[in-house]
């Protein structure tokens, strides 16, 4: 039992990490879009103290979505540059999509 659960471990790691390693986009990508994202919300929050508006749940919510688009842009970006790597030869999105 302990032995196959070690087995199973070792798959779901190496998984895990051949995953990582083939589509996750560097750690310094994704912390210069939660740099800008951050700066976005300060001047946000400046503008609506200089403009005496409210700052509302829903306009720091506008923040996390912003993050989450871009975030997923670059997962995105970095899927399709590394899709050659892992098998597909399709040369351009249009041939990925088999719009040609």
């Amino acid at each position: 039992m302990k032995e196959r659960l070690t087995v199973e471990l070792l798959t779901a790691t190496s998984a895990i990490a051949w995953f990582k390693y083939s589509f996750m986009p560097s750690g310094n990508l994704l912390a210069w879009v939660f740099i800008a994202m951050l700066v976005d919300l300060v001047t946000g929050i400046i503008k609506a103290w200089q403009l005496n508006e409210a700052r509302t749940s829903a306009g720091y919510r506008k923040t996390v979505i912003k993050f989450t688009q871009y975030a997923g842009a670059v997962v995105v970006g970095v899927i399709l540059g590394n899709s050659d790597s892992v098998g597909f030869k399709a040369k351009s999105v249009n041939e990925l999509l088999k719009l040609k």
